[in-house]
């Protein structure tokens, strides 16, 4: 994923349209809508068509303001709008039936009473039965679950009626389940159920039971009314004898509670009718008495207002029913149902609305500016408050009022950033606040690197004097004034001991010089030996230097420079350009010393420096060039003597190096570019490429990675940081192509001139533009470029009187030298930069990789045949492989001698093939090998894995690893009994007491360690010889120390209290068994540990990667989350997994992950926020929050989801995917997909599409306690 790509999404301009959830939904929707997502239900005493139907989303059985509401159809169905409501099945829904409007199907008649029913959550069929389930499972207050409590309801409703469970719930008309339809039918005509949705609350509510509070009288009465129709039902069946079928239909209970008849069918038990009305299937009621029954009477309760305009035709002191809640306006005291009273509230019959504050007759909920003034309520902090609208530092306290408005307790007054809490001085007067501006002062050095960062005048303090080196008479603290200093800002070189250095050089004879060197991504080591006789020391050895330390005298053609063949380094004479000769001589001349390649006397430096005792000194500290293949531990001993020196030019000396200069032609195709430069005059611009140039545009010459100088007639150099990466894009329509810009980060002047015959081209390149470059550039002041035989060279021009401070050098005598190279260790070369899986892939691929890494050594069959050679994965598992000598290759796996199988070998050029031949599974596996060191070997291997069982995936890989030669061995002869409980450490202790052979546990050296548990956490150890320690749990790292009792067992302790016991059982290599004992916990266990680098060994896949476009900040094609899981698939099976996102197990607390530019913090809750950081300063400038789950659980894929409002207000969402493919425990290497609704409007576009990625995090403190363990 690209720099800031989803924070700059989240801020996203363009005008999108909102795109809404589908689900559920029917009819069609038009591109400029939101889909809508319906919730189907039935309405059921018979079907009931009329019938007001509502989700009781706030649980309070009111039919509220918002909530999804319906009016019920044919066959009783209601469709509910649930559009932005994410799961409506975990709500109950309420069926109000209407009298006199509602049809009940069952008799094609409105019902003759108004009545409310309701339905547990889930429950889409309300019924008089369901209604009963879901008040018992309301007014059940036991510590069971809602399901358990349903479930008891429901027994308990079948056991009144003597029906089965499953006929409780559910449509009973359209399964024939006529023994229920007879039971609800009787709740409804014996007026059992509640009439309004408030006596429904009431009867569900067990907080006023008590005296003078409201009983279950609903539960009691249905009860007798089951009752009732239990032993009805059962009569009706007896007296229909065994064979014959009860007739249930005629069932009719009355109002009083007994078992009536209704003659006319009309679905109103005769003794409830009104007198006049019995046997009149169309009339049963008359509510007015005026002699007209009420289906007839068009003014049901004669209060002069029609039924058809009468909200409430059963009262005549009400006619308006503005809530629906079956309560009339004039009684209710609440008419719109909004939970204000109607006499506070200034929108009695506006459920949405209650506010007025500005009084301008807009509720406050569609009023945009409720207090009037002028300020929007959502940019408003007081939007009920004309007087405040700003509330800097959210107190509560308005701006206007507030005397410390951003709340840093810093006065507005004395603040120079009185809105900013995270900023209130600002130094250099710049417009950026200390605390995010970089160079506080404005000295142009960046605080970070600024000795004194509020100081202008002063940035660096060499020797800690809080004194700066600008007033600073002795910058290093050596006690010998600048003026006098050879280095002013080396404490090791002070005034010139050029007495010293010759005494040294005469008492030792012979020297010692050693140097490193990196190439392909391999350290190598090497030493001179001179040998001083007659006052001159020639070089009389060159070694290259041993893993162990051992030397290896150079050869003529080992010792030649490997650049190039010709020459290494040219040399300005009075002749011109002169090879250089490749051996140095030292000279004591009189009273100097002069250093010169030997016969070219007239290319000479002035040696000085300083002698210095290194006894008793740390090796790695003063080892000069060789300190990064030294051990850390260890001291000099007596004896041990060394000269620090550098050179110093006695007059002006030009040099070039064995390096062409690779020039950009400026010409738009890159083909172009190379190292073909043959003059001067070619290399030089008529006029500059622009301050943002497009890259290929940029006539010039490269000074490092991606650096380079554009040289202008007139001798004006401009320098650039060239922008290669994606050098073409989409164009803002849409088609053709459009360069990428590179940036010019400062200029300054070139100059040509002739020297000894030679013309020379020196370039100034400013201070300020190589701090910007750092690392890349290491050309110095002044490069020059010159040619020589007929190519460009780069080189360095120096000055007369000028130190050479990158040619110090550490000159040894013997007792140093052996010491230092006793403590060299060179890790093993693991050339991993070849490492990938490409079906195409063919074992020329091998042999072009191991020209690059090199051939340590050719296999033969001697040096494996008879032999194991042990190899430790990722996760800790490991493989042996016996070599045998009839051809076949034995493999163990985790030393389980039942758990092998047989493959065959045979030497193949310079490499062992290992292969299987069969019907199944015809795989070759090449091992060549690119470091040794002791039994231990690197290889590079190509794999080629074919086979065809329908379980496995074929694969051809180039991939690196490490194997041991040692034996297969015997199991351990250590036993340790893991308990999980009641564990004791006189127990751990005895069985370790009892192991042989225990391996030693010394940490001379900072080891870092890891484990993948069981349930796929990870937990890392970082351990330093002084006994510090840090606990990374899950990556979350943690203080501790570390010690070894008298018992040899290693003891881990947290803020003093012991939290493990631990001792390696088995020393597998890079792996070990160890056995813990926690006290706490009383728990033994067995775990292996591998060993590991912080930051460094960890690798992203990149399988699958969409590439990003940078200007339409979207991936340059869409792909699916489906293509994200074939990738991720793909990353696992062709690497070692690791540690998976498990829910409350990997997060079970507080975790943050964090890269470059974002912060990623996931809390137990299942919440979490994204923050997006600064990548030079570290700042977070914004914060996101979101929500997260386990989406995948079987690949272990965690899925976030964070909404938001764009620039246009309209709401917008991303989903983000991240799953594991690798980790040490400390460094997390992740795969990612993400999408995001901003997208949709893109033309090629499909709904779910967004991009694959790969980050590697970790957690924000790691590297910072690491470094300071």
């Amino acid at each position: 994923m690209k720099q800031k790509q989803l924070v700059i999404a989240l801020g996203l301009t363009s005008s999108l349209g909102l795109v809404g959830c589908g689900g559920g939904s029917d009819g069609d929707s038009d591109n400029n809508a939101a889909a809508t997502k319906t919730y189907s239900v039935k309405a059921i005493d018979g079907y009931l068509n009329g019938a007001l139907v509502w989700l009781d989303v706030n649980g309070d059985f009111q039919n509220n303001p918002g909530e999804p509401t319906a009016t019920s159809t044919a066959g009783g169905n209601a469709s509910l709008d649930v559009t932005g409501i994410d799961n409506p099945e975990q709500y109950s829904v309420i069926v109000r039936a209407i009298k006199g409007k509602t049809i009940d199907e069952d008799t094609n008649k409105v019902v003759a009473a108004d009545y409310v029913m309701s339905a547990p959550a889930g429950q889409t069929h309300v019924t008089p039965l369901s209604t009963l389930v879901h008040v018992e499972l309301k007014r059940d207050t036991s510590t069971k679950t809602d399901a358990e409590k349903q479930a008891d309801a429901e027994k308990k409703i079948a056991d009144q009626l003597g029906i089965p469970e499953d006929d409780v719930l559910g449509d009973y008309i359209a399964d024939d389940k006529d023994e229920a339809a007879v039971g609800a039918k009787a709740l409804v005509t014996s007026g059992t159920l509640p009439t309004t949705a408030e006596e429904l609350k009431d009867q569900s509510d067990t907080t006023d039971d008590g005296a003078g509070g409201d009983a279950d009288t609903l539960l009691s009465d249905a009860d007798t009314i089951n009752t009732l129709i239990k032993t009805t039902i059962a009569t009706k069946k007896s007296e229909a004898g065994e064979g014959g079928t009860a007739d249930l239909s005629a069932i009719i209970v009355s109002q009083d509670g007994s078992v009536d008849e209704d003659t006319d069918n009309d679905g109103v038990a005769d003794k409830d009718e009104d007198e006049g009305f019995v046997g009149n299937s169309n009339e049963w009621f008359d509510f007015d008495k005026d002699g007209t029954g009420d289906n007839e009477d068009t003014d049901d309760d004669g209060d002069g207002t029609l039924d058809e305009d009468d909200a409430m035709p059963y009262d005549k002191g009400e006619t308006k029913d503005t809530d629906n809640d079956g309560i009339g306006d004039n009684a209710d005291t609440d008419d719109d149902n909004d939970t204000h009273k109607d006499d506070a509230d200034a929108f009695p019959t506006d459920g949405k609305e209650w506010l007025d504050t500005d009084g301008d007759k807009i509720g406050n909920n569609a009023d945009t500016d409720d207090d009037g003034d002028d300020v929007i309520d959502g940019d408003d902090a007081f939007p009920l408050d004309k007087d405040e609208s700003v509330d800097t530092d959210g107190d509560k306290v308005g701006n206007n009022a507030d005397t410390d408005d951003d709340g840093d307790d810093v006065l507005d007054g004395e603040d120079a950033f009185p809105l900013d809490k995270d900023e209130s001085i600002d130094t250099d007067k710049d417009g950026t606040g200390n605390n995010a501006d970089t160079d506080d002062d404005g000295d142009n050095v960046l605080d970070g690197d600024d000795a004194f960062p509020l100081d202008k005048d002063e940035s660096v303090d060499t020797d800690g004097d809080k004194i700066g080196n600008n007033a600073d008479t002795d910058d290093d603290g050596d006690v010998v004034s600048d003026d006098d200093d050879l280095d002013p800002t080396d404490p090791d070189i002070g005034a010139p001991q050029t007495a010293a250095l010759i005494s040294f050089m005469q008492e030792s004879t012979t020297l010692y010089v050693g140097n490193t060197d990196k190439e392909n991504d391999k350290t190598t080591g090497a030493l001179e030996e001179f040998t001083l006789a007659n006052n001159i020391a020639t070089i009389t050895g060159k070694y290259s230097i041993g893993k162990d330390g051992t030397l290896t005298a150079k050869n003529s053609a080992q010792a030649a420079s490997n650049v190039d063949t010709s020459f290494d380094r040219l040399i300005l004479t009075d002749n011109g350009w002169e090879k250089s000769s490749e051996n140095f001589e030292l000279k004591i001349d009189g009273t100097q010393v002069q250093l010169y390649p030997s016969g070219q006397s007239s290319h000479n430096f002035q040696v000085q420096g300083s002698v210095k005792d290194l006894a008793n000194l740390n090796i790695h500290d003063n080892a000069g060039e060789l300190e990064n293949i030294v051990k850390e531990s260890g001291n000099y001993p007596a004896g041990a003597k060394a000269a620090i020196v550098s050179l110093l030019t006695l007059n002006e000396k030009y040099e070039l190096k064995n390096d062409k200069v690779w020039f950009w032609h400026g010409s738009g195709n890159t083909d172009d570019d190379g190292q073909n430069a043959t003059t001067l005059t070619e290399i030089i611009s008529d006029q500059s490429a622009g301050e943002t140039p497009v890259t290929t545009s940029i006539k010039g010459i490269s000074l490092g990675h991606d650096i380079g100088v554009e040289l202008v007639t007139g001798g004006v150099a401009y320098f650039y940081t060239m922008n290669w990466n994606n050098s073409t894009a989409m164009s803002d329509s849409g088609s053709g192509t459009t360069s990428q810009v590179s940036a010019r980060v400062g200029s300054s002047t070139w100059t040509q001139a002739t020297v000894n015959s030679e013309e020379i081209l020196t370039i100034n390149v400013p201070k300020s533009v190589q701090d910007t470059w750092g690392d890349k550039y290491r050309a110095g002041d002044t490069p020059i470029v010159s040619v020589y035989q007929s190519a460009l060279y780069i080189g360095k021009y120096m000055a007369a009187n000028s130190s050479e401070s990158d040619n110090s050098a550490l000159l040894m005598n013997a007792t140093a030298k052996t010491a230092l190279l006793g403590s060299v260790d060179i890790p093993l070369y693991k050339c991993s930069s070849k490492e990938r899986e490409d079906s195409n892939l063919t074992l020329a691929d091998l042999d072009s990789a191991i020209e690059w890494c090199g051939l340590a050594q050719a296999i033969t069959s001697e040096m494996i045949t008879g032999k194991n050679f042990n190899r430790v994965k990722g996760n800790g598992d490991t493989r042996d492989y016996t070599f045998n000598s009839n051809g076949t290759v034995k493999v163990t796996k985790n030393s389980d001698s039942n758990d092998t199988y047989t493959w065959n070998w045979t030497i193949a050029g310079n490499y062992v093939k290992l292969y299987n031949v069969d019907e199944t599974d015809n795989s070759q596996w090449y091992w060549a090998i690119t470091d040794i060191k002791d039994n231990g070997w690197a290889i590079l291997t190509y794999e080629n894995h074919q086979t065809t069982a329908s379980d496995d995936t074929n694969f051809v890989a180039l991939w690196a690893s490490v194997v041991t030669n040692q034996d297969i061995g015997t199991p351990t002869a250590c036993t340790i009994t893991e308990k999980e409980s009641g564990a004791t450490y006189a127990d751990f202790s005895s069985e370790l007491a009892a192991c042989t052979n225990k391996p030693s546990m010394t940490v001379d050296k900072v080891t870092s360690i890891y484990r993948i548990s069981g349930s796929k956490e990870t937990r890392a150890y970082v351990l330093n010889p002084n006994g510090n320690m840090l606990y990374f749990r899950n990556g979350v790292p943690r203080e501790m120390t570390w010690e070894m009792n008298s018992d040899d067992i290693m003891v881990w302790k947290e803020n003093g209290t012991i939290v493990d016991y631990l001792r390696v059982i088995k020393d597998l290599g890079s792996t070990s068994d160890v056995a813990f004992f926690a006290p706490e916990e009383s728990e033994v266990w067995v775990s292996t540990l591998t060993d590991t680098e912080p930051f460094g060994n960890v690798q992203n896949c990149n399988t699958g990667d969409s590439d990003w476009d940078d200007a339409k900040d979207r991936p340059v094609a869409f792909t699916t989350y489906a293509a994200f899981q074939t990738s991720f698939d793909g990353c696992i099976n062709s690497s070692v997994r690791t540690a998976t996102f498990v829910d409350k197990e990997l997060l079970d607390r507080t975790i943050t992950f964090q890269t470059t530019d974002e912060r990623l913090t996931f809390n137990p809750d299942y919440s979490g926020t994204l923050n997006d950081i600064n990548e030079t300063t570290g700042v977070i400038e914004s914060t996101h929050s979101f929500t997260w789950s386990i989406h995948d659980a079987d690949r272990g894929i965690l899925k976030f989801v964070l909404t938001y409002s764009d620039d246009n207000n309209q709401s917008q969402s991303l989903n983000q995917y991240l799953a594991i493919t690798s980790s040490n425990g400390i460094e997390f290497a992740i795969k990612g997909f993400w999408d995001h609704t901003a997208w949709e409007t893109e033309s090629d576009y499909t709904t779910g599409q967004g991009e694959i990625f790969s980050r590697t995090y970790s957690h924000p403190d790691a590297k910072s306690k690491i470094d300071g363990l």
